[in-house]
């Protein structure tokens, strides 16, 4: 890499954690793409797992206070998340870096896709705790093997309609979890 596109990269991480830090979501989401095209994706995954691990405590340590409204749902979620960022890091390690590549170009088509769309939808309890594992195993494959989880786990969440402080401690321990596993 050249100093121009360090730069680039620096500031791509830069503006990618502010928005995590404003909104608890968005720091690999926007700064693995940015990085991969420089670095290809299995070098940016790793790179960002150290900003997002450090960002993810200083969120959780500012929400924690929620954790007993989420429990219902987290618990089952973060098991069943551990064993896809297994899975998602040994298909990192082990997949070409030109699948990846395009694994992740779809995988933030989607998201993009899913949030122009706007289409507001509410999960009932019942529902969201049958769905928290299987979101939970998906989500933890998605972090394994791209280093972004939010569309699962956001598009989860939102679902939920959980107040800030709930909904932001509830985004963050899994992906603090499965970047641990990764």
């Amino acid at each position: 890499m050249d100093f121009g596109q360090i730069l680039i990269v620096i500031f791509a991480v830069v503006v990618a954690f502010y928005v995590k830090g404003v909104t608890g979501i968005g720091g690999p989401l926007l700064a693995v793409p940015i990085l991969a095209i420089f670095t290809g994706v299995e070098f940016a995954v790793a790179v960002i797992a150290i900003p997002t691990f450090l960002s993810n405590t200083w969120l959780l340590m500012s929400s924690r206070q929620a954790a007993r409204d989420v429990v219902w749902f987290l618990v089952p979620m973060l098991v069943a998340g551990i064993a896809g960022a297994a899975l998602g890091s040994w298909v990192l390690v082990n997949t070409e870096d030109r699948v990846l590549s395009l694994v992740l170009a779809l995988l933030i088509l989607i998201y993009i896709v899913l949030n122009a769309a706007n289409r507001e939808f509410a999960l009932g309890r019942k529902t969201a705790r049958i769905l928290a594992a299987p979101v939970g195993l998906i989500g933890g494959w998605l972090q394994g093997a791209t280093g972004i989880a939010a569309p699962a786990f956001a598009t989860y969440l939102h679902a939920l309609g959980l107040p800030r402080g709930q909904f932001i401690l509830a985004i963050t321990l899994p992906f603090r979890t499965n970047g641990l596993v990764q």
